[in-house]
Protein backbone atom coordinates (compact mmCIF):
# COMPACT_ATOMS: atom_id res chain seq x y z
CA UNK A 1 0.00 0.00 0.00
CA UNK A 2 1.26 3.52 -0.99
CA UNK A 3 1.92 5.78 2.11
CA UNK A 4 -1.03 8.48 1.49
CA UNK A 5 -0.77 12.66 1.84
CA UNK A 6 -3.22 14.95 1.49
CA UNK A 7 -1.74 18.22 0.92
CA UNK A 8 -3.75 21.20 0.47
CA UNK A 9 -1.65 24.89 0.26
CA UNK A 10 0.51 25.23 3.29
CA UNK A 11 3.49 22.96 4.69
CA UNK A 12 4.42 23.55 8.08
CA UNK A 13 7.47 21.71 9.58
CA UNK A 14 6.54 19.13 12.79
CA UNK A 15 9.30 17.41 15.05
CA UNK A 16 9.25 14.54 16.64
CA UNK A 17 10.82 15.68 20.09
CA UNK A 18 8.46 14.77 22.69
CA UNK A 19 6.84 17.38 24.30
CA UNK A 20 5.20 17.94 27.86
CA UNK A 21 1.59 19.31 27.42
CA UNK A 22 1.23 23.02 28.13
CA UNK A 23 -1.01 24.50 30.84
CA UNK A 24 -3.87 25.04 29.49
CA UNK A 25 -5.85 28.37 30.04
CA UNK A 26 -8.97 28.14 29.88
CA UNK A 27 -11.13 30.01 27.41
CA UNK A 28 -13.83 33.02 28.95
CA UNK A 29 -16.87 32.76 27.15
CA UNK A 30 -19.41 35.97 26.49
CA UNK A 31 -21.55 36.09 29.58
CA UNK A 32 -25.06 37.09 29.17
CA UNK A 33 -25.92 39.70 32.46
CA UNK A 34 -29.42 39.24 33.96
CA UNK A 35 -29.95 39.52 37.90
CA UNK A 36 -29.58 36.83 39.89
CA UNK A 37 -27.76 34.72 37.15
CA UNK A 38 -23.74 33.83 37.42
CA UNK A 39 -22.25 37.17 35.93
CA UNK A 40 -18.39 36.33 37.15
CA UNK A 41 -17.05 33.35 34.99
CA UNK A 42 -16.02 30.58 36.81
CA UNK A 43 -13.03 30.55 34.06
CA UNK A 44 -11.53 33.74 36.16
CA UNK A 45 -12.24 32.67 39.51
CA UNK A 46 -10.19 29.17 38.20
CA UNK A 47 -7.22 31.06 36.54
CA UNK A 48 -6.91 33.08 39.82
CA UNK A 49 -7.40 30.28 42.60
CA UNK A 50 -5.50 27.66 40.62
CA UNK A 51 -2.90 29.80 38.88
CA UNK A 52 -2.22 32.34 41.35
CA UNK A 53 -3.31 31.09 44.54
CA UNK A 54 -2.32 27.31 44.74
CA UNK A 55 -0.29 26.24 41.53
CA UNK A 56 1.69 29.28 40.38
CA UNK A 57 5.20 28.53 42.23
CA UNK A 58 4.78 24.38 40.47
CA UNK A 59 3.51 25.71 36.85
CA UNK A 60 6.14 27.94 37.31
CA UNK A 61 9.02 25.14 38.02
CA UNK A 62 7.27 23.23 34.71
CA UNK A 63 7.93 25.60 32.32
CA UNK A 64 11.15 26.18 33.48
CA UNK A 65 12.22 22.28 33.27
CA UNK A 66 10.93 22.84 30.16
CA UNK A 67 13.14 25.41 28.83
CA UNK A 68 16.26 24.64 30.96
CA UNK A 69 15.91 20.92 31.45
CA UNK A 70 15.22 18.64 34.53
CA UNK A 71 18.51 19.70 36.37
CA UNK A 72 17.20 23.56 37.07
CA UNK A 73 14.80 22.06 39.11
CA UNK A 74 15.31 22.02 43.01
CA UNK A 75 14.44 18.49 43.36
CA UNK A 76 15.55 16.47 46.46
CA UNK A 77 17.99 13.46 46.08
CA UNK A 78 14.95 11.17 46.14
CA UNK A 79 12.97 13.02 43.62
CA UNK A 80 16.26 12.95 41.41
CA UNK A 81 16.36 9.33 41.74
CA UNK A 82 12.66 8.91 40.92
CA UNK A 83 13.16 11.17 37.73
CA UNK A 84 16.11 8.93 36.70
CA UNK A 85 14.28 5.07 37.57
CA UNK A 86 11.32 6.12 35.61
CA UNK A 87 13.63 6.77 32.64
CA UNK A 88 15.48 3.75 33.57
CA UNK A 89 12.04 1.67 33.55
CA UNK A 90 11.08 3.20 30.78
CA UNK A 91 14.04 2.15 28.41
CA UNK A 92 12.20 -0.86 26.76
CA UNK A 93 9.20 0.89 25.62
CA UNK A 94 11.32 3.81 24.63
CA UNK A 95 13.03 1.09 22.41
CA UNK A 96 9.98 -0.01 20.84
CA UNK A 97 8.74 3.61 19.84
CA UNK A 98 12.15 4.67 18.80
CA UNK A 99 11.86 1.55 16.33
CA UNK A 100 8.33 2.52 14.99
CA UNK A 101 9.33 5.97 14.57
CA UNK A 102 12.16 4.84 12.38
CA UNK A 103 9.74 2.75 10.63
CA UNK A 104 7.69 5.32 9.89
CA UNK A 105 10.63 7.60 8.39
CA UNK A 106 12.06 4.79 5.88
CA UNK A 107 8.46 4.95 4.45
CA UNK A 108 6.85 1.67 6.24
CA UNK A 109 2.70 0.77 5.71
CA UNK A 110 1.31 2.64 8.54
CA UNK A 111 -1.01 -0.17 9.03
CA UNK A 112 1.97 -2.86 10.15
CA UNK A 113 3.58 -0.37 12.45
CA UNK A 114 0.44 0.82 14.40
CA UNK A 115 -2.05 -0.87 16.67
CA UNK A 116 -5.63 -1.10 16.44
CA UNK A 117 -6.14 1.38 18.50
CA UNK A 118 -3.76 3.99 17.82
CA UNK A 119 -5.04 3.70 13.90
CA UNK A 120 -8.63 5.14 15.63
CA UNK A 121 -6.50 8.05 17.12
CA UNK A 122 -4.64 9.01 13.92
CA UNK A 123 -7.84 9.05 12.26
CA UNK A 124 -9.58 10.75 14.48
CA UNK A 125 -6.46 13.58 14.47
CA UNK A 126 -7.22 13.71 10.45
CA UNK A 127 -10.68 14.14 10.92
CA UNK A 128 -10.48 16.82 13.27
CA UNK A 129 -8.11 18.69 11.50
CA UNK A 130 -9.89 18.23 8.12
CA UNK A 131 -12.85 19.89 9.57
CA UNK A 132 -9.96 22.83 10.88
CA UNK A 133 -9.07 23.02 7.05
CA UNK A 134 -12.30 23.28 5.84
CA UNK A 135 -13.44 25.98 8.05
CA UNK A 136 -10.40 27.99 7.27
CA UNK A 137 -10.84 27.54 3.37
CA UNK A 138 -14.47 28.78 3.90
CA UNK A 139 -12.95 32.29 5.29
CA UNK A 140 -9.99 32.58 2.77
CA UNK A 141 -7.73 32.17 5.46
CA UNK A 142 -4.17 29.98 4.80
CA UNK A 143 -4.10 26.52 5.93
CA UNK A 144 -1.72 23.95 6.97
CA UNK A 145 -1.04 20.55 5.54
CA UNK A 146 -2.53 17.35 6.88
CA UNK A 147 0.27 14.65 6.36
CA UNK A 148 -0.89 11.51 8.27
CA UNK A 149 2.87 10.80 8.86
CA UNK A 150 3.56 13.42 10.81
CA UNK A 151 0.22 13.51 13.05
CA UNK A 152 1.54 9.65 13.50
CA UNK A 153 5.27 10.53 14.40
CA UNK A 154 3.89 13.14 16.97
CA UNK A 155 1.21 10.71 18.33
CA UNK A 156 4.39 8.57 19.00
CA UNK A 157 6.97 10.69 20.22
CA UNK A 158 4.77 12.28 23.05
CA UNK A 159 5.27 8.87 24.82
CA UNK A 160 8.79 8.68 24.75
CA UNK A 161 9.71 8.76 28.84
CA UNK A 162 12.65 11.47 28.85
CA UNK A 163 14.34 13.43 32.27
CA UNK A 164 12.12 16.16 30.78
CA UNK A 165 8.80 14.76 30.71
CA UNK A 166 9.52 12.10 33.97
CA UNK A 167 10.32 15.88 36.04
CA UNK A 168 6.97 17.50 34.76
CA UNK A 169 5.07 14.48 35.34
CA UNK A 170 6.43 14.18 39.00
CA UNK A 171 5.82 18.26 39.57
CA UNK A 172 2.03 17.95 38.05
CA UNK A 173 1.30 15.38 40.21
CA UNK A 174 1.87 18.20 43.31
CA UNK A 175 -0.64 20.75 41.77
CA UNK A 176 -4.04 20.95 43.18
CA UNK A 177 -6.43 19.43 41.41
CA UNK A 178 -10.05 20.79 41.11
CA UNK A 179 -14.13 18.88 40.36
CA UNK A 180 -15.54 20.20 37.40
CA UNK A 181 -17.92 22.29 39.37
CA UNK A 182 -15.59 23.38 42.12
CA UNK A 183 -15.08 27.27 40.45
CA UNK A 184 -18.99 27.48 40.02
CA UNK A 185 -19.60 28.16 43.73
CA UNK A 186 -17.26 30.62 44.36
CA UNK A 187 -17.99 32.56 40.96
CA UNK A 188 -21.49 32.15 42.85
CA UNK A 189 -21.12 33.31 46.08
CA UNK A 190 -18.77 36.49 44.56
CA UNK A 191 -21.90 37.64 42.55
CA UNK A 192 -24.31 36.62 45.07
CA UNK A 193 -21.65 39.36 47.24
CA UNK A 194 -21.66 42.06 44.24
CA UNK A 195 -25.13 42.23 43.74
CA UNK A 196 -26.21 42.34 47.39
CA UNK A 197 -23.83 45.86 47.97
CA UNK A 198 -24.86 47.42 44.43
CA UNK A 199 -28.29 46.69 45.18
CA UNK A 200 -27.94 48.61 48.23
CA UNK A 201 -25.14 51.16 47.30
CA UNK A 202 -27.79 52.03 43.95
CA UNK A 203 -30.79 52.65 46.30
CA UNK A 204 -28.43 55.23 48.43
CA UNK A 205 -27.29 56.93 45.05
CA UNK A 206 -30.84 57.60 43.94
CA UNK A 207 -31.77 59.52 47.64
CA UNK A 208 -29.10 61.56 47.11
CA UNK A 209 -29.44 62.48 43.43
CA UNK A 210 -26.54 61.55 42.09
CA UNK A 211 -25.31 59.94 38.77
CA UNK A 212 -22.09 58.47 39.44
CA UNK A 213 -21.49 55.22 41.91
CA UNK A 214 -19.05 55.63 44.09
CA UNK A 215 -16.97 54.05 47.29
CA UNK A 216 -18.42 56.22 49.35
CA UNK A 217 -22.17 55.60 48.45
CA UNK A 218 -21.68 51.82 50.30
CA UNK A 219 -20.92 53.33 53.68
CA UNK A 220 -23.90 55.82 53.28
CA UNK A 221 -26.29 53.20 52.61
CA UNK A 222 -27.78 51.13 55.11
CA UNK A 223 -25.16 48.30 54.26
CA UNK A 224 -24.98 47.48 57.44
CA UNK A 225 -28.62 46.01 57.05
CA UNK A 226 -27.24 43.70 54.33
CA UNK A 227 -27.93 40.30 54.81
CA UNK A 228 -24.06 39.07 54.32
CA UNK A 229 -22.32 42.45 55.99
CA UNK A 230 -21.17 40.43 58.52
CA UNK A 231 -18.92 38.27 55.81
CA UNK A 232 -17.54 40.90 53.68
CA UNK A 233 -17.14 43.67 55.94
CA UNK A 234 -14.25 42.17 57.34
CA UNK A 235 -12.63 41.78 54.37
CA UNK A 236 -9.56 43.57 54.13
CA UNK A 237 -10.49 45.69 51.21
CA UNK A 238 -13.72 46.69 53.15
CA UNK A 239 -11.86 47.41 55.86
CA UNK A 240 -9.38 49.65 53.97
CA UNK A 241 -12.04 51.48 52.26
CA UNK A 242 -14.02 52.28 55.07
CA UNK A 243 -11.12 53.50 57.21
CA UNK A 244 -9.65 55.48 54.45
CA UNK A 245 -8.72 59.33 54.29
CA UNK A 246 -11.16 61.56 52.55
CA UNK A 247 -10.68 61.81 49.40
CA UNK A 248 -8.61 65.11 48.33
CA UNK A 249 -11.27 67.77 47.84
CA UNK A 250 -10.75 70.70 44.70
CA UNK A 251 -11.88 74.02 45.32
CA UNK A 252 -14.61 75.42 43.65
CA UNK A 253 -12.66 78.71 44.00
CA UNK A 254 -10.06 79.93 46.18
CA UNK A 255 -11.50 81.55 49.01
CA UNK A 256 -9.37 82.92 51.94
CA UNK A 257 -11.82 81.47 54.74
CA UNK A 258 -15.54 80.11 54.04
CA UNK A 259 -14.42 78.17 50.82
CA UNK A 260 -16.68 75.87 49.30
CA UNK A 261 -15.42 71.99 48.23
CA UNK A 262 -16.70 69.50 45.89
CA UNK A 263 -15.96 65.70 45.18
CA UNK A 264 -13.57 65.25 42.25
CA UNK A 265 -15.28 63.66 39.51
CA UNK A 266 -14.86 61.03 37.63
CA UNK A 267 -15.95 59.64 34.18
CA UNK A 268 -17.50 55.80 33.76
CA UNK A 269 -14.71 53.44 33.51
CA UNK A 270 -14.83 50.76 30.92
CA UNK A 271 -11.90 47.93 31.98
CA UNK A 272 -11.23 45.80 29.25
CA UNK A 273 -12.07 41.97 29.77
CA UNK A 274 -7.95 41.29 29.58
CA UNK A 275 -5.89 42.51 32.23
CA UNK A 276 -2.43 41.85 32.79
CA UNK A 277 -3.51 40.90 36.68
CA UNK A 278 -6.43 38.89 37.10
CA UNK A 279 -9.47 41.02 38.91
CA UNK A 280 -13.16 41.49 38.02
CA UNK A 281 -13.99 45.24 37.35
CA UNK A 282 -15.40 43.87 33.96
CA UNK A 283 -17.77 41.60 35.40
CA UNK A 284 -18.80 44.40 38.81
CA UNK A 285 -19.75 46.92 35.65
CA UNK A 286 -21.84 44.30 34.09
CA UNK A 287 -23.41 43.10 37.49
CA UNK A 288 -24.00 47.16 38.19
CA UNK A 289 -25.92 47.19 34.48
CA UNK A 290 -28.17 44.22 35.01
CA UNK A 291 -29.78 46.18 38.25
CA UNK A 292 -29.94 49.73 36.09
CA UNK A 293 -31.71 47.21 33.69
CA UNK A 294 -34.19 45.69 36.40
CA UNK A 295 -35.07 48.98 37.78
CA UNK A 296 -35.81 52.51 36.41
CA UNK A 297 -34.60 54.34 39.02
CA UNK A 298 -31.15 53.60 38.59
CA UNK A 299 -30.91 53.97 35.02
CA UNK A 300 -28.84 57.08 34.57
CA UNK A 301 -26.23 55.29 37.18
CA UNK A 302 -22.89 55.40 36.15
CA UNK A 303 -19.88 53.42 37.29
CA UNK A 304 -16.60 54.64 38.46
CA UNK A 305 -13.24 53.16 38.50
CA UNK A 306 -13.29 52.99 42.16
CA UNK A 307 -16.38 51.52 42.90
CA UNK A 308 -15.23 48.63 39.92
CA UNK A 309 -11.82 48.02 42.09
CA UNK A 310 -13.63 48.06 45.34
CA UNK A 311 -15.98 45.06 44.64
CA UNK A 312 -13.18 43.27 42.57
CA UNK A 313 -11.05 43.62 45.50
CA UNK A 314 -13.53 42.20 47.46
CA UNK A 315 -14.17 39.39 45.69
CA UNK A 316 -10.74 38.56 45.45
CA UNK A 317 -10.50 38.75 49.57
CA UNK A 318 -13.14 36.52 49.33
CA UNK A 319 -11.47 33.94 47.17
CA UNK A 320 -8.60 34.15 49.19
CA UNK A 321 -9.93 33.52 52.47
CA UNK A 322 -12.66 30.73 50.86
CA UNK A 323 -8.90 29.16 49.88
CA UNK A 324 -7.49 29.26 53.14
CA UNK A 325 -10.12 27.84 54.87
CA UNK A 326 -10.24 24.91 51.96
CA UNK A 327 -6.29 24.60 52.74
CA UNK A 328 -7.22 23.58 56.80
CA UNK A 329 -9.51 21.06 55.22
CA UNK A 330 -7.58 19.31 53.40
CA UNK A 331 -4.67 18.80 55.75
CA UNK A 332 -6.71 16.46 57.81
CA UNK A 333 -7.89 14.81 53.82
CA UNK A 334 -6.99 11.97 52.51
CA UNK A 335 -7.27 13.69 48.52
CA UNK A 336 -5.44 16.95 46.66
CA UNK A 337 -8.68 16.99 45.16
CA UNK A 338 -10.29 20.58 46.01
CA UNK A 339 -14.51 19.87 45.32
CA UNK A 340 -17.41 21.97 45.01
CA UNK A 341 -18.52 20.57 48.22
CA UNK A 342 -15.31 21.52 50.29
CA UNK A 343 -15.99 25.07 48.69
CA UNK A 344 -19.44 24.96 49.84
CA UNK A 345 -18.57 23.64 53.47
CA UNK A 346 -16.30 26.73 53.59
CA UNK A 347 -18.74 29.21 52.60
CA UNK A 348 -21.48 27.87 54.71
CA UNK A 349 -18.99 27.99 57.85
CA UNK A 350 -18.37 31.74 57.35
CA UNK A 351 -22.43 32.45 56.95
CA UNK A 352 -23.45 30.02 59.55
CA UNK A 353 -24.72 33.33 62.51
CA UNK A 354 -25.59 35.77 59.50
CA UNK A 355 -28.89 36.52 58.47
CA UNK A 356 -28.10 35.55 54.36
CA UNK A 357 -27.09 31.93 55.12
CA UNK A 358 -30.04 30.62 54.41
CA UNK A 359 -30.68 32.26 51.00
CA UNK A 360 -26.65 31.47 50.19
CA UNK A 361 -27.12 27.74 50.85
CA UNK A 362 -30.32 27.70 48.63
CA UNK A 363 -28.64 29.46 45.74
CA UNK A 364 -25.23 27.35 46.16
CA UNK A 365 -27.49 24.17 46.11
Amino acid sequence: MTPQKKVLKKRTASTATPVAAPVVTPVEAPVEVKVDDTTIPSSRVSNYVSGVLLNKELDELIEKIKKEGWESAPFTDEEKASVLEKVSGAAVKNNEIQNQLTRVDQGEDLATVLSTDDKTKVGEMIKTLEAKVKAAEAKGEPVETIDIREITKNLLSKRVVTTTTAAVDLVSKKRFKFSKDSFNVLATFGDIIVNEITKHTLERLVEVGNSTIEPKYVFSSNIADAPLYGYYSQLPSFKAALNEPSKKKKRSQPQEEDTQVVDEPEEESTPEVEDKEINFKFYVKSIVYSHKKSNEAYSSAKVSERYQKFCSDLVLDMLNDMVALSQIVLQVMSTKTISAKLFKAAIFTKTYNLPGHDDVVAKLG
